[in-house]
């Protein structure tokens, strides 16, 4: 929360049915010098996997990083998470 309450981080929640479903989420960089760069994370729930959730949640975050001015974004995954990759590498 306090990291949401200096502007460091922007969360992105996904909710179906009155329960949550999954996240998106920008961490940007503190210190002065790392201040163009920023980190995604991503996280969609096992039954949502699949469906377009996480490339709809990486695209929105996404556009929260380019509107922040950041230049140079960090999204990390498991080897086998192809699908996954795809989405980062469409986004460039």
């Amino acid at each position: 929360v306090r990291a949401v309450e200096r502007g460091q981080a922007l969360t992105v929640l996904a909710e179906a049915n009155g329960r949550f479903v999954g996240y998106g989420s920008l961490q940007c960089s503190l210190p002065h010098w790392t201040r163009h760069l920023g980190e995604i994370r991503l996280l969609v729930g096992r039954e949502f996997r699949g469906q377009g959730l996480g490339r709809l949640l990486a695209h929105e975050v996404f556009q929260l990083a380019q509107a922040k001015g950041l230049q140079k974004l960090i999204a990390r995954m498991a080897v086998e998470q192809k699908g996954a990759q795809q989405v980062f590498e469409r986004l460039g």
